[in-house]
Protein backbone atom coordinates (compact mmCIF):
# COMPACT_ATOMS: atom_id res chain seq x y z
CA UNK A 1 0.00 0.00 0.00
CA UNK A 2 1.27 3.29 -0.59
CA UNK A 3 2.90 5.22 2.32
CA UNK A 4 2.29 8.75 3.10
CA UNK A 5 4.19 10.61 0.34
CA UNK A 6 5.33 13.60 2.02
CA UNK A 7 5.66 13.96 5.57
CA UNK A 8 2.30 14.41 7.76
CA UNK A 9 3.30 18.37 8.35
CA UNK A 10 3.03 18.63 5.01
CA UNK A 11 -0.39 17.86 4.93
CA UNK A 12 -1.30 18.95 8.50
CA UNK A 13 -0.36 22.71 6.48
CA UNK A 14 -2.10 21.76 3.75
CA UNK A 15 -5.28 21.42 5.83
CA UNK A 16 -5.19 24.13 7.27
CA UNK A 17 -4.41 26.61 4.32
CA UNK A 18 -6.95 24.72 2.49
CA UNK A 19 -9.40 25.76 5.52
CA UNK A 20 -8.06 29.34 5.00
CA UNK A 21 -8.71 29.51 1.41
CA UNK A 22 -12.14 28.12 1.75
CA UNK A 23 -12.60 30.71 4.42
CA UNK A 24 -11.40 33.83 2.51
CA UNK A 25 -12.75 32.50 -0.71
CA UNK A 26 -14.61 35.07 -2.81
CA UNK A 27 -15.42 33.25 -5.74
CA UNK A 28 -17.33 29.68 -5.74
CA UNK A 29 -13.75 28.82 -8.08
CA UNK A 30 -11.54 29.69 -4.92
CA UNK A 31 -14.05 28.02 -2.48
CA UNK A 32 -13.76 25.00 -4.81
CA UNK A 33 -9.78 25.33 -4.41
CA UNK A 34 -9.71 25.39 -0.56
CA UNK A 35 -12.11 22.24 -0.57
CA UNK A 36 -9.94 20.46 -2.95
CA UNK A 37 -6.36 21.16 -0.94
CA UNK A 38 -8.62 19.37 2.54
CA UNK A 39 -9.72 16.63 0.89
CA UNK A 40 -6.48 15.85 -0.53
CA UNK A 41 -4.55 16.30 2.98
CA UNK A 42 -7.45 14.73 4.34
CA UNK A 43 -6.65 11.57 2.20
CA UNK A 44 -2.92 11.58 2.89
CA UNK A 45 -3.49 12.17 6.50
CA UNK A 46 -5.04 8.69 6.71
CA UNK A 47 -8.69 9.54 6.74
CA UNK A 48 -9.13 7.81 3.32
CA UNK A 49 -12.88 6.79 3.23
CA UNK A 50 -13.74 10.32 4.38
CA UNK A 51 -11.37 12.69 2.35
CA UNK A 52 -12.09 10.49 -0.66
CA UNK A 53 -15.66 10.49 -0.27
CA UNK A 54 -15.68 14.36 0.14
CA UNK A 55 -13.06 14.43 -2.97
CA UNK A 56 -15.46 12.43 -5.43
CA UNK A 57 -18.50 14.55 -4.28
CA UNK A 58 -16.13 18.01 -5.28
CA UNK A 59 -15.34 15.95 -8.10
CA UNK A 60 -18.74 15.69 -9.38
CA UNK A 61 -19.77 19.21 -8.47
CA UNK A 62 -16.50 21.31 -10.50
CA UNK A 63 -17.18 19.15 -13.48
CA UNK A 64 -20.80 19.77 -13.07
CA UNK A 65 -19.58 23.55 -13.05
CA UNK A 66 -16.82 23.02 -16.04
CA UNK A 67 -14.40 23.71 -13.53
CA UNK A 68 -12.28 21.00 -15.82
CA UNK A 69 -9.01 22.04 -14.58
CA UNK A 70 -9.12 20.55 -10.99
CA UNK A 71 -9.16 16.98 -12.31
CA UNK A 72 -5.50 17.53 -12.44
CA UNK A 73 -5.31 17.66 -8.82
CA UNK A 74 -8.25 15.31 -7.93
CA UNK A 75 -7.66 12.43 -9.83
CA UNK A 76 -4.41 11.33 -8.83
CA UNK A 77 -5.52 11.71 -5.47
CA UNK A 78 -8.92 9.82 -5.82
CA UNK A 79 -6.62 6.75 -7.52
CA UNK A 80 -3.96 6.79 -4.36
CA UNK A 81 -7.22 6.51 -2.88
CA UNK A 82 -8.78 3.62 -4.12
CA UNK A 83 -5.26 1.95 -3.87
CA UNK A 84 -5.43 2.50 -0.06
CA UNK A 85 -8.98 1.30 0.07
CA UNK A 86 -7.13 -1.88 -1.63
CA UNK A 87 -8.79 -1.49 -4.94
CA UNK A 88 -5.26 -1.97 -6.00
CA UNK A 89 -6.07 -2.55 -9.81
CA UNK A 90 -8.97 -0.06 -9.84
CA UNK A 91 -6.67 2.49 -8.45
CA UNK A 92 -3.82 1.87 -11.00
CA UNK A 93 -6.46 2.03 -13.78
CA UNK A 94 -8.23 5.38 -12.64
CA UNK A 95 -4.54 7.28 -12.56
CA UNK A 96 -3.53 5.80 -16.26
CA UNK A 97 -6.86 7.23 -17.44
CA UNK A 98 -6.06 10.53 -15.85
CA UNK A 99 -3.17 10.77 -17.21
CA UNK A 100 -4.80 9.64 -21.09
CA UNK A 101 -7.04 12.76 -20.57
CA UNK A 102 -4.44 15.14 -19.48
CA UNK A 103 -2.78 14.06 -22.49
CA UNK A 104 -5.73 14.32 -24.79
CA UNK A 105 -6.45 17.62 -23.48
CA UNK A 106 -3.39 19.11 -23.66
CA UNK A 107 -2.04 19.32 -19.73
CA UNK A 108 1.43 18.12 -19.89
CA UNK A 109 1.61 19.32 -16.05
CA UNK A 110 -1.38 17.07 -15.09
CA UNK A 111 -0.30 14.43 -16.96
CA UNK A 112 3.40 14.32 -15.42
CA UNK A 113 1.85 14.86 -12.48
CA UNK A 114 0.23 11.73 -12.35
CA UNK A 115 2.45 9.97 -14.18
CA UNK A 116 4.90 10.30 -10.74
CA UNK A 117 2.05 9.81 -8.59
CA UNK A 118 1.40 6.60 -10.38
CA UNK A 119 5.16 5.63 -10.21
CA UNK A 120 5.63 6.22 -6.55
CA UNK A 121 2.14 3.57 -6.11
CA UNK A 122 4.43 1.49 -8.19
CA UNK A 123 7.78 1.51 -5.91
CA UNK A 124 5.35 1.28 -3.01
CA UNK A 125 4.39 -1.85 -4.15
CA UNK A 126 7.70 -3.02 -5.03
CA UNK A 127 9.01 -2.25 -1.38
CA UNK A 128 6.11 -1.49 0.90
CA UNK A 129 6.64 -0.03 4.02
CA UNK A 130 3.70 -1.73 5.33
CA UNK A 131 1.84 -4.91 4.25
CA UNK A 132 -1.82 -4.64 3.85
CA UNK A 133 -3.71 -7.33 6.02
CA UNK A 134 -3.73 -11.06 4.06
CA UNK A 135 -7.36 -10.55 2.12
CA UNK A 136 -6.56 -7.34 0.27
CA UNK A 137 -3.55 -9.23 -0.82
CA UNK A 138 -5.57 -12.21 -2.11
CA UNK A 139 -8.11 -10.29 -3.94
CA UNK A 140 -4.97 -8.60 -5.26
CA UNK A 141 -2.96 -11.51 -5.55
CA UNK A 142 -2.75 -11.08 -9.90
CA UNK A 143 -2.63 -7.38 -9.90
CA UNK A 144 0.47 -7.86 -7.44
CA UNK A 145 2.12 -10.61 -9.32
CA UNK A 146 2.56 -8.54 -12.46
CA UNK A 147 3.62 -5.69 -10.52
CA UNK A 148 6.46 -8.02 -9.18
CA UNK A 149 7.45 -8.45 -13.04
CA UNK A 150 6.47 -4.82 -14.85
CA UNK A 151 6.57 -2.60 -12.28
CA UNK A 152 9.81 -1.31 -11.56
CA UNK A 153 10.09 -0.70 -15.63
CA UNK A 154 7.07 0.75 -15.77
CA UNK A 155 7.89 3.08 -12.45
CA UNK A 156 10.97 4.33 -13.99
CA UNK A 157 9.37 4.99 -17.60
CA UNK A 158 7.44 6.97 -15.90
CA UNK A 159 9.90 9.36 -14.18
CA UNK A 160 11.76 9.41 -17.12
CA UNK A 161 8.98 10.75 -19.30
CA UNK A 162 7.97 13.62 -16.58
CA UNK A 163 11.87 14.07 -15.87
CA UNK A 164 11.45 15.41 -19.23
CA UNK A 165 8.75 18.03 -18.35
CA UNK A 166 10.49 21.75 -17.83
CA UNK A 167 7.69 22.56 -14.85
CA UNK A 168 9.53 19.00 -12.59
CA UNK A 169 12.94 18.99 -13.93
CA UNK A 170 15.91 21.11 -12.62
CA UNK A 171 15.10 24.42 -11.32
CA UNK A 172 11.51 24.40 -12.77
CA UNK A 173 8.88 25.95 -10.65
CA UNK A 174 7.35 22.16 -9.12
CA UNK A 175 10.74 21.49 -8.46
CA UNK A 176 11.49 24.86 -5.89
CA UNK A 177 9.76 23.20 -3.23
Amino acid sequence: MPRVILSTRFYDDALVHGNECIELALTPFDREVGLQVRFIAEIFRGNVGEGAALLRAHRQRVLANNFNYFTVGTDPALGVAMVLEGNFAGGVRFIEAAIQRSEHEGSPVGRDYARIILAEIYLEFLAPKQKPPPSVMRKNLPFLARIALTGRRRALDLLVQARDNPSFAGDGYSAQG
